[in-house]
C-alpha cells in the first residue's frame, strides 16, 4: 500500500506541476478548491515516505496561489501543528511551512512581496514563536524523541530566518 501511495502522490504532483499555473480544462476552479481543502490533511495521514511529495506539490500551489488565492492554507497549517503529537507529521508540516517561506529569502523587496510577508506574518509568527516555546519546554524530558524536536527547532528557526531576511517585523 505504501508503494500505491507513494506512485499515486508521484503522479499526482505531475500533474499539478504540469497544469496548475496554466491549463484551467484540466483541473477546474473547482478541483482546485478541494485540493488545496484537502492536501494539508492528506499530507498528516499518508506514510512519511510520502509526505515529501505531497509537500512538494503544495510548494507547486503556494508558488501560484499563496497568500492571497488560498487564504486557508496558514491557519490549517498552524492547526495541524498545534493538533498534531506525532513528530514525523509536525516535521513535515514544517518543512512545507518551510518550503513556502523561503519565497522572501530570493524575493525582491517590493510592496507585493512585503503585502505577502505581512499576510505571512499576520497569520504565522505567533503560532511559529509558540510552537518554538513548545519544542525548546520539550528538550529535558525528551528522551528518544530528543532529535525530533531538535529537527523540529532547526526547521523553526529556518522559517525564522526566512520570515526576517527582507525586513525584522515588529512582532519579533
Amino acid at each position: 500500500q505504501v508503494h500505491m501511495q507513494q506512485v499515486t502522490a508521484v503522479y499526482f504532483k505531475n500533474m499539478v506541476r504540469k497544469f496548475w499555473a496554466e491549463d484551467k480544462t484540466i483541473l477546474t476552479d473547482n478541483d482546485r478548491q478541494q485540493i488545496k481543502s484537502h492536501i494539508l490533511n492528506l499530507m498528516c495521514n499518508v506514510d512519511a515516505r510520502t509526505r515529501p511529495t505531497l509537500s512538494e506539490a503544495v510548494r507547486i500551489i503556494g508558488d501560484n496561489d499563496f497568500p492571497f488565492d488560498w487564504a486557508t492554507l496558514l491557519p490549517d497549517l498552524t492547526r495541524l501543528l498545534a493538533s498534531s503529537q506525532d513528530f514525523s507529521v509536525i516535521i513535515g508540516l514544517l518543512e512545507t511551512a518551510n518550503t513556502l517561506f523561503k519565497f522572501f529569502r530570493v524575493a525582491e523587496d517590493n510592496d507585493d512581496n512585503r503585502r505577502k510577508l505581512k499576510y505571512s506574518l499576520d497569520s504565522f509568527a505567533e503560532p511559529l514563536l509558540r510552537f518554538y516555546q513548545r519544542c525548546c519546554a520539550m528538550v529535558p524530558e525528551a528522551g528518544a524523541n530528543l532529535p525530533q524536536v531538535f529537527a523540529a527547532l532547526r526547521l523553526l528557526s529556518r522559517i525564522f530566518f526566512s520570515l526576517n531576511y527582507l525586513d525584522l517585523p515588529e512582532f519579533f
